[in-house]
């Protein structure tokens, strides 16, 4: 890639550049938490340069982007705007771009016309061994079987990196394996055919090895047949290790993924600074993009004020240190997961942070090199489901789908 003054490729810049412009436009007054969730779409994590803060990645792209600092609502802002890049849109001089990255829940519809989603799913789910494919309640815009739908985009990613995605050209025919069983617990495949449309493939049917007639087809044509995805490459993958040293990133967890945190916890923790009292009040009503801005703000609060950082890191330590001693009671404890965007394994740790006998996060830790463990992030508790339940479905005291 070639450098760039930012340290940032200027690849990178320009597709970041695209994006915002095929967004948004130009000259226009966009919340930086929507430019952050437009750039996730598309598949840019600022993490995979580097960069835990959204607000540092944006500020190092370069010229193209301009901020400003308000008050809505009571609640601090910051805008982006995109400005005119002079050479970058002019179609005589227009770069030559990578194609945008795809995200890894977007690859299985971009490989194939799936139908409607609310058709699909329920029909997947019924063939497969009964599980909770929600968290008691269908999502905040209605849907149902967000777990699943999660689990089988995500898994479809993992398949296409290792290889296991079957494609027979000449016969018109492609599957892969969905990692469910039926209740016989015989593997449960999803079968296509060529499109007519602008996607390659359109999905015709879920089938059993041999039976009738796209189980049939699938035996006529692939030996072996498809393969579930696999996870585990070392045991360390399985087994966390409560002797070794595990060292927090407290600034990522605590600044950058505070919304993660239970609001509870937080309003006890940031006592005594009414400001902070203040944006999280505004928070619990607010849309997504206004509650965004809440907790960049509180973020904010939290590290420019020592005191308070202090305060929750102490609590936050005392957590993970119940949770390491449940470790060593029943190793169980440390469910494994699977991120798809660094395609890496970690293990998900419980966190009482309001109550010793509630589990209100998880903490994500993963082996490195030096042989230490690295607390990567905080996850809801709804968030370390579905990626636990993309190896497995869990079997855990602390972690399950009715939260």
């Amino acid at each position: 890639m070639a450098p760039s003054e930012t340290g940032i490729p200027l690849e990178t810049r320009q597709l970041v550049y695209r994006v915002l412009v095929d967004e948004f436009g130009f000259a226009t007054d966009v919340p930086m938490a929507k430019v952050g969730a437009a750039l996730l779409s598309a598949g840019i994590d600022k993490e995979d340069y580097g960069y835990s803060k959204l607000k540092t990645f944006l500020s190092d792209l370069g010229s193209f982007l301009t901020f400003t600092d308000i008050v809505a609502n009571g609640v601090p802002q910051r805008l982006v705007t995109i400005v005119e890049r002079d050479g970058w849109t002019a179609a005589s001089s227009k770069p030559t771009l990578s194609p945008r990255p795809v995200a890894p829940s977007k690859e299985l519809e971009r490989f194939a016309w799936l139908g409607p989603w609310d058709v699909f799913l329920p029909k997947l789910a019924s063939l497969a061994l009964p599980e909770s494919w929600d968290f008691g309640t269908p999502d905040p815009n209605g849907h149902r079987n967000v777990i699943l739908k999660s689990y089988i985009c995500t898994t479809f990613y993992r398949l296409k990196l290792e290889g296991k995605v079957f494609v027979d050209a000449e016969a018109g025919f492609a599957a892969f394996n969905t990692g469910l069983v039926d209740r016989r617990y015989d593997d449960i495949f999803a079968c296509f055919e060529p499109s007519t449309s602008g996607i390659p493939w359109r999905f015709t049917g879920f089938c059993t090895r041999g039976s009738r007639g796209l189980g049939k087809r699938l035996v006529s044509l692939f030996n072996p047949l498809p393969e579930p995805a696999s996870y585990f490459e070392r045991k360390e993958d399985l087994l966390f290790d409560a002797e070794r040293e595990l060292i927090i990133d407290f600034d990522h967890v605590l600044v950058d993924n505070l919304a993660r945190l239970p609001m509870d916890f937080l309003e006890d923790e940031l006592h005594g600074n009414d400001e902070a009292q203040t944006l999280l009040e505004t928070a619990r009503a607010a849309d997504p993009t206004e509650r965004a801005a809440c907790f960049e703000r509180v973020g904010r609060i939290v590290e420019n004020d020592a005191r308070l950082f202090r305060r929750l890191r102490s609590r936050l330590k005392d957590a993970v240190d119940m949770a390491r001693k449940r470790v060593r009671w029943n190793f169980k404890t440390a469910i494994p997961s699977y991120y798809p965007r660094a395609n890496a394994m970690s293990l998900l740790l419980p966190l009482c942070l309001t109550d010793d006998d509630r589990v209100d996060a998880a903490l994500v830790v993963q082996l490195v090199e030096s042989g230490n463990y690295q607390g990567q992030t905080v996850l809801t508790m709804e968030q370390a489901y579905m990626n636990a339940r993309l190896i497995c479905r869990p079997d855990s005291d602390w972690l399950t789908p009715l939260l």
